[in-house]
């Protein structure tokens, strides 16, 4: 995937069981097979909108955002 290759890739974990473990191995595997690096970040709530300084953090740090849910 060339796409991705030298793109860092953050994690947007809203700690709803299993999404952290889910998207942590999806990044790793994408990581492994373009180049990409992968930061994490992640929110304390799955009932609210991400703060506000962890959305300016990812705009700094990270090119792709991988985020979802799960129960």
């Amino acid at each position: 995937m060339p796409v991705l290759a030298g793109r860092r890739i953050g994690i947007l974990d809203n700690t709803k069981p299993n999404a952290g473990v889910l998207l942590g191995r999806l990044a790793d595997r994408l990581a492994e097979r373009t180049g990409a690096t992968v930061a994490h970040v992640e929110t304390k709530n799955a009932a609210l909108a991400a703060p506000d300084d962890v959305i300016a953090r990812l705009e700094k740090e990270v090119d792709v955002v991988l985020t979802g849910s799960a129960d």
